[in-house]
């Protein structure tokens, strides 16, 4: 504060750098001053509660020595400390002779925007932190209906004969895998529980043949086929691009790349920032994933959500924007979404077992995500026109610099990625990507970036998901259930054609997909694509198109994490900004162009790749 009281004394010539220290200088004075006021208001009331519950006689002397006390005193010095930073910061800035009544204005409305943002930040953080406290304490009640309709479900198909006499292991999987469906569905345990009771469920029901024999697996055999399917090079390759996301979040670096983006002037018309804020979601979902992509960008979006006018149209532009970002951006790279991951496992588990390569997944998807975004941004803005001419001004607070351990974070991140563009090329050396993938987990972990607490928050419920999705596909593989499911369609669908039968199934993809989540979805129906795919001479291009239409459809807000993340923000008052309605009439457009563009450009694409 001497620096600033020898500018306004002497005059100077102002730099950026000191405009920008008298700048923090007030906000925090004003945030002491807060501080101080709240203080001081909470010690009067406290005393005034105390004095009416008892017989205190000496209310007057204690809050005289309140007044006294350090925070309380010293306030006339804040305010006038205020003063003269304002002055000095007008003195600054301003030209000529003018009076600098202006340069105050700008300057007190660009303090109360960045508190703000401050503030908005902070009570968004405080839910996201109570939230997941809340989660953590929540006991888990087993739903006893839907439990007992899976045990009525798996009775009847056992006991009727849908097979013949010589396919019971095949009926037995079949029973198995009604049961998984109705837990799923209808979520009696946890979706992640589910998953984790699977293997069990594989190792005692006596329905996996041993390799290449029609000899039936005998329990300990099984358990060694479940727990190694259990834990899939897609696991691994979750785990690495899990720890990439907490190594950008642990560092700030993640809000740092949105700010950047979004704190542009070029960006501060509604249109413009609701593009650039889409473009954003869909990378950062592209390479960290399609969860931590949206929050991210709800983050930074969320302050100018708060400061729009009551009841404005375009904080429901700005979610649903994110949503249909958020859902795109999930169906771009191996890494993005957990359907996906599910996808390259289905292909893997084929016999003979096939693969799609890193660099070969994001070719072909990313053309039609370009797209849908772009058509999906002019959908939004058509049916929820933005209702402002100009975007309140964004602040954040990301002018420090990025600690060292933030660039190595960079560079390894950048190396991983790197390394799973060129798997197909090194796995000569690796074995698979999934190996490679404890390249960016020993970087991580074994350098200190990250630590124990960054390892336990990894999403282990959903490789516990994953991982049961994955021990499922394959018991379904190995019992030959999928064989005979894919042999009985072929042959009562009265067309051989591999394009007819692809639209078949990616409209059965299209129906379910909506009525349940993609992750579960993708882990009932992406096995059977790539088994009805192989009999036609190509799985890859049927779990290609079929994972594209599961990523892109969004009618309701239970389908999807974007969707679910951007129907739970709420207003002042309690109320969400958006209705199931709204998803239903943006997300149905968009799940019907996602269909279209699957059977069509993701198709061609396969086509002209091999696939």
């Amino acid at each position: 504060m001497t620096d600033i009281t020898q500018f306004v004394s002497h005059g100077g010539e102002a730099t950026p750098s000191f405009k920008k220290k008298v700048f923090d200088a007030l906000l925090l004075i004003e945030d002491l001053l807060d501080y101080c006021h709240l203080n001081a208001v909470g010690c009067t009331k406290i005393l005034k509660k105390f004095e009416r519950h008892t017989t205190f006689p000496d209310r007057e002397v204690v809050a005289e020595q309140i007044k006294s006390l350090n925070f309380i005193s010293q306030m006339p010095a804040l305010e006038k400390a205020k003063v003269i930073a304002k002055q000095c910061y007008t003195t600054a800035v301003k030209t000529g002779g003018a009076k600098g009544d202006k340069e105050m204005e700008e300057l007190e409305q660009s303090v109360l925007a960045a508190r703000s943002w401050k503030l908005n930040t902070i009570l968004f953080q405080f839910d996201e932190h109570l939230g997941k406290a809340q989660l953590k304490k929540r006991t888990f009640h087993i739903k006893q209906l839907p439990l007992v309709v899976a045990v009525i479900v798996a009775m009847i198909v056992y006991f009727t004969p849908i097979f013949p006499e010589d396919k019971q292991p095949e009926q037995r999987c079949l029973a198995l895998l009604a049961v998984a469906i109705v837990l799923w569905v209808s979520e009696a345990f946890p979706l992640f529980l589910t998953g984790i009771f699977i293997p069990f469920l594989v190792t005692v029901s006596w329905c996996v043949y041993v390799s290449g024999t029609n000899n039936v697996m005998i329990p300990s055999k099984a358990a060694s086929f479940s727990l190694n399917a259990m834990w899939s090079s897609i696991i691994f390759l979750m785990l690495g691009g899990f720890s990439i996301a907490e190594g950008l979040k642990k560092y700030g670096i993640d809000k740092r790349i949105a700010v950047f983006v979004l704190h542009k002037k070029i960006f501060n018309t509604p249109l413009r920032f609701l593009f650039v804020l889409e473009v954003l979601c869909v990378v950062l979902s592209m390479w960290i994933s399609n969860v931590a992509g949206p929050v991210i960008c709800m983050t930074v979006s969320l302050p100018i959500i708060r400061d729009l006018p009551p009841h404005s149209q375009f904080a429901k532009t700005i979610l649903l924007a994110i949503a249909v970002a958020g859902n795109m951006g999930g169906m771009t790279t191996p890494i993005s979404s957990p359907q996906n991951a599910v996808a390259i496992q289905t292909v893997m588990a084929l016999d003979p077992p096939q693969s799609i390569n890193f660099a070969m997944f994001v070719i072909i998807q990313v053309p039609l995500v370009i797209l849908l975004t772009i058509i999906g941004h002019f959908i939004v803005t058509l049916l929820y026109k933005p209702d402002i001419q100009q975007l309140p001004q964004m602040h954040a607070d990301t002018s420090g610099p990025i600690p060292t351990k933030g660039y190595f974070v960079l560079l390894a991140a950048c190396a991983s990625i790197i390394l799973w563009f060129c798997s197909q090329w090194l796995e000569a050396y690796t074995g698979s990507i999934g190996i490679l993938s404890v390249i960016p987990i020993m970087l991580f972990f074994g350098t200190g970036l990250l630590g124990k607490a960054e390892f336990d928050n990894l999403p282990w419920t959903l490789m516990m998901l994953v991982g049961g999705g994955s021990v499922l596909g394959k018991a379904v593989q190995e019992s030959k259930l999928l064989q005979l499911i894919s042999d009985t369609v072929t042959t009562n669908i009265p067309t051989s054609n591999v394009y007819i039968m692809l639209v078949v199934f990616n409209v059965l993809m299209l129906i379910v997909s909506t009525f349940v989540s993609h992750t579960v979805s993708a882990l009932i129906l992406l096995p059977l694509f790539a088994n009805v795919g192989a009999e036609l001479g190509s799985p890859r291009t049927f779990v290609m198109c079929g994972v594209a239409v599961c990523c892109g459809t969004m009618v309701l807000p239970i389908s999807s994490f974007p969707n679910l993340n951007s129907i739970s923000l709420q207003d002042e008052r309690g109320d969400p900004y958006l209705a199931t309605t709204d998803f239903l009439k943006l997300g149905s457009i968009m799940s019907l162009l996602c269909f279209i563009g699957s059977i069509t450009l993701t198709y061609g694409l396969c086509y002209i790749f091999g696939y």
